[in-house]
């Protein structure tokens, strides 16, 4: 039979674009779901290989996958995996438990809580697993750039941010005052917002009695401790 043939048999799996995750990991994910049963024997055929089903056991097994594509190559029976790995932008905690998510809001490996995270503290959110998206692409975005303007535009630095809500996020200085965004409202405006308060209204001077700047309505509001 063409099926039980050697010749047919998968004779090399290639891995291109792991950083992080094992070449032989991966290798053993496909090699075990290549294999086939074909009346009593096992097969690992390239011509019943299931790319697909390859592929969703690679990205299920390996969070850190944001993509995987397997090709089957003829000739010669080989399997070529390329993946790419996630890149981290920031960490996301609840209680003890945190993770580096990407840019598609994905939490995808454990992390220690050191340094810059935002906690989350939402209640209504899906399961804080590994693989599962805790933000849209757009509040990963959003979150990113809060960090960023605050950081090299305003030259303040953030010790933490909180998400109290879906719309909600605080922003918690070094200096002990907070920033209130509003994260369903266009997030440009409110640095801007922020930058002018700062400059005309709330010197240097003031910010250690200053208890919070809140931009998540039309006008700016401030008070002091």
């Amino acid at each position: 039979m063409l099926f039980l043939s050697r010749f047919s048999q998968i004779q090399k799996i290639e891995i291109a674009g792991n950083k992080t995750i094992d070449t032989l990991e991966l290798q053993n994910i496909v090699q075990k779901e290549s294999m086939q049963k074909i009346l009593t024997f096992q097969s690992s055929t390239i011509l019943l290989v299931d790319t697909k089903k390859i592929q969703t056991a690679l990205l299920n097994h390996f969070p850190v996958l944001e993509s995987a594509e397997v090709i089957r190559k003829l000739p010669k029976p080989i399997i070529s995996v390329i993946v790419k790995e996630r890149k981290a932008l920031s960490a996301v905690c609840r209680g003890d438990i945190c993770f580096a998510f990407d840019g598609n809001g994905v939490i995808f490996e454990h992390i220690l809580p050191t340094g810059f995270f935002i906690r989350d503290e939402r209640t209504s959110v899906p399961e804080f697993l590994a693989g599962a998206q805790v933000f849209s692409p757009e509040e990963a975005a959003d979150i990113t750039s809060i960090k960023q303007k605050l950081s090299e535009d305003l030259k303040l630095e953030a010790k933490e941010f909180i998400l109290q809500d879906n719309k909600r996020l605080n922003a918690l200085m070094q200096e002990g005052w907070s920033i209130f965004f509003n994260l369903k409202e266009k997030v440009s405006w409110q640095t801007t917002e922020l930058a002018l308060v700062l400059n005309e209204k709330i010197p240097q001077e003031k910010r250690k009695t200053l208890d919070y700047v809140d931009l998540r309505f039309t006008r700016v509001y401030f008070k002091y401790r």
